[in-house]
This record gives C-alpha cells, sequence and structure tokens, in this order.
C-alpha cells in the first residue's frame, strides 16, 4: 500500500514531462497546515527550489516575486477568494532571482462548503512570456505595416450566407447581383475588429475607434462590387 505500479511511475514521469514542455505547474493549498504544494516548473520560473517556493506564504509570494505594477492586482485576486469568488484567473509578471522578467498566467479553484470557509484550493501557474512576447511582435507588425490591414469578424456573415440555401457559388454570385440591397444588410454582419496605421491614412482618419464605428457608413457608400467578392470567396472557402 502506498506504492505505485510501474505503470502509474511511467504516467507520472510523462505527465511531468509534458508539464515541463507546456511550463505549467500544478498548485495546491491547504488551509488547515497552510503550506503550499507547488510541483513542476513553477520554481524554474522564480529560480528557487521547490521547497522554498512550498514555504512561502501568498503576502511573502507577491512581495519577492511579482512585478511592482502587478502586486495589487494579484493580492486582490487571491483576497477575493474569501469573499465569494472562488475561481480566479490572472496574468501577471514575475521577476525570478536571477532578475529577470517572466509572465504568468495562474489560474485557481477553491473548494468551500456551506459556511463559505475555504476547505481547499488547487489550481495551475503556466509560464506564457514566449506566447506574450510573440504576440506584441504580430502586433507591432500589423500597426506599423505599409500596407493596409484590417481584422474582422465575418462569422456572421458566414451565417447569413449560409441561410440563403444556395447550391452553388455561381448561383450565389447571381442572387447577390440581382439583390445588392441584400449584399449591404449582409456586409453589415462583418464586425470592424482592428485596422492599422495606414488604413487610417488611406481614409484620412486619426482617430482609430471613430474609423471603427464608422465602418458600416464606408461599406453603406454604394460601391459592393469588392464586398460581393469577399462574401462568395468566404462562401466557397477561400478566405
Amino acid at each position: 500500500p502506498g506504492h505505485r505500479s510501474p505503470r502509474a511511475e511511467k504516467l507520472l514521469r510523462h505527465l511531468q514531462q509534458a508539464q515541463e514542455m507546456a511550463r505549467i505547474s500544478t498548485w495546491t493549498w491547504d488551509p488547515e497546515t497552510t503550506l503550499n504544494t507547488v510541483p513542476g516548473v513553477a520554481w524554474n520560473i522564480l529560480g528557487l527550489p521547490a521547497d522554498e517556493v512550498s514555504s512561502l506564504s501568498d503576502e511573502e509570494y507577491v512581495e519577492r516575486f511579482v512585478h511592482p505594477d502587478d502586486r495589487a492586482l494579484v493580492l486582490r485576486t487571491y483576497a477575493a477568494v474569501f469573499e465569494g469568488q472562488p475561481d480566479f484567473e490572472i496574468t501577471y509578471r514575475v521577476l525570478g532571482s536571477d532578475g529577470s522578467e517572466r509572465t504568468v498566467v495562474e489560474h485557481g479553484e477553491t473548494e468551500i462548503d456551506a459556511e463559505g470557509r475555504v476547505l481547499y484550493q488547487m489550481g495551475t501557474l503556466q509560464d506564457v512570456t514566449e506566447r506574450v512576447r510573440s504576440e506584441r511582435r504580430y502586433e507591432r507588425l500589423f500597426e506599423f505595416s505599409p500596407v493596409s490591414l484590417w481584422e474582422e469578424d465575418w462569422s456572421g456573415v458566414k451565417r447569413a450566407l449560409d441561410a440563403l440555401g444556395m447550391a452553388s457559388a455561381e448561383e450565389l454570385r447571381e442572387h447577390l447581383l440581382a439583390h445588392p440591397e441584400q449584399v449591404a444588410e449582409i456586409g453589415r454582419g462583418a464586425l470592424p475588429l482592428d485596422v492599422n496605421r495606414t488604413t487610417l491614412r488611406c481614409f484620412g482618419y486619426e482617430d482609430k475607434r471613430r474609423f471603427l464605428d464608422d465602418v458600416p457608413k464606408i461599406r453603406d457608400s454604394g460601391n459592393y462590387e469588392n464586398l460581393r467578392e469577399e462574401m462568395l470567396n468566404l462562401w466557397a472557402g477561400r478566405t
């Protein structure tokens, strides 16, 4: 009793390897002992031995390792667990013992009894530094591209086109040519999410929010040829 089978040991090793590859660690907290259990990569992120990480209180962890600009957010989130918000997910920056800055996502779930007392907590801590860096690189490339770039949600347009029940692209083309007012109506379902600086210059705008608000009016200018072709490509799965 108490010993794991060879198969269980192998599965545990595979799980630990998968966590290390994903830069994710699990954690648990027992309010009776006030002990944290933090295996996996968490101590690698902070640059500390696992037993030292586990011995830290929430306040010590935040004070020693959370970026100063993120400490208030993290402490508020932890405190909210005892104020009726048992589950949480937050993104914040940590400073390793070597001075390196990492971005982590922490997710927590809490078991609470009928009187609102915390019985048990468990969660995950994942290092998402590289993902955040990639997102920032994409954002810079998008924003400063010399080509006009748009980010839009066309899912509503696709649903409206499918609802027409056309059997072929040619049948859909003929229908849209005969009903330009329907092209305009369906086109309003394309929700603008973002545009870059080049797009604003092309249309003579300085304020991005104002431009995004005006996109429906710009589309209703009467030139539906490009919009119709985009709809046909979307329906045919070419975009």
